[in-house]
């Protein structure tokens, strides 16, 4: 969509999800079906709800003194109908090669290789012995694609093999590289098993 007034397009960006629902969330709807985006990259969560859907008795004229007439808990409130989900499926990484480079550490074993980082299995995990060497994870999209942002998901393992520091480059042809994030002195994750984000300041496409 692009205004006609400068053709720039009308966007909005942020860094990461929204963890506050009524002060960061992104309302949507025609006022009778309306959803809060609440963002994130898979799972990322999506909150609906339907006008038909309140607690108490009809007050079609909205105000909040009913007279006389009012009963207990008579105005009511709007609830939560649910939320949708948004994951990633097994399409989400179809075509992409992905490789830990030579020299660069090994595998631990064989359930827990390079494969296992983007399998989408949130039980599974890459265990690299580094051997004292940075680690370098490769992937190969086969063509270019848009690149927002990333995401890690702690492992059933202890919080400090959690990833601390590292640099995201991008390339177009795998001999010219681009920084596109860094990241430094990371605190392990809360928890495990928990996914954590990380946006883009600028989206940029890389094969």
């Amino acid at each position: 969509m692009t205004s006609g007034a400068d053709e720039r397009p009308l966007l909005l960006r942020f860094d990461q999800p929204a963890s506050d629902w009524e002060k960061q969330g992104l309302p949507i709807g025609n006022g009778i079906l309306v959803a809060v985006l609440l963002g994130g990259l898979p799972p990322a969560e999506m909150q609906f709800n339907v006008d038909s859907l309140w607690s108490g008795d009809e007050n079609p004229g909205g105000s909040y003194n009913l007279g006389a007439q009012a009963r207990p808990n008579s105005f009511g409130t709007y609830q939560n109908f649910g939320s949708v989900i948004l994951e990633q499926g097994p399409g989400a990484t179809a075509g992409v090669k992905v490789e830990s480079l030579k020299g660069r550490g090994v595998d631990s074993n064989s359930d827990q290789t390079v494969a296992q980082s983007t399998d989408g299995d949130g039980g599974s995990k890459w265990c690299v012995i580094h051997e004292g060497k940075n680690p370098v994870w490769h992937a190969d999209f086969g063509e270019g694609r848009e690149l927002s942002g990333y995401q890690f998901t702690s492992a059933n393992d202890v919080p400090e093999r959690d990833p601390a520091s590292w640099v995201l480059e991008g390339s177009d042809d795998g001999k010219t590289w681009m920084i596109r994030d860094e990241q430094g002195e990371v605190r392990p994750i809360d928890g495990r098993g928990k996914a954590v984000s990380y946006f883009l300041g600028q989206p940029s496409s890389h094969r």
